[in-house]
């Protein structure tokens, strides 16, 4: 079976980062305390550096980062 491309992985990684955008939402309408994760947990280390894929990743890594974040203070807050 081949390895998926890394086309294939930023797909992925969107999908997984929705998945947890929607339980972050969830967490803080329940007033429950979010599980936080790394981004690099979403995606393989090969695509931070790849010529095509590096910078969408690690925009997306910061951004997810700063929404973690702000989901984090938002349940300290409710």
């Amino acid at each position: 079976m081949p390895r998926p491309s890394l086309r294939e992985h930023a797909f992925e990684m969107r999908r997984k980062l929705a998945e947890y955008v929607d339980a972050l939402a969830e967490g803080i309408v329940k007033k429950t305390a979010p599980v936080t994760v790394p981004a690099t947990a979403f995606l393989p280390p090969a695509m931070l550096d790849d010529p095509r894929y590096g910078e969408y990743s690690r925009n997306t890594i910061a951004r997810f980062e700063e929404l973690q974040s702000f989901a984090l203070m938002l349940s300290h807050e409710v």
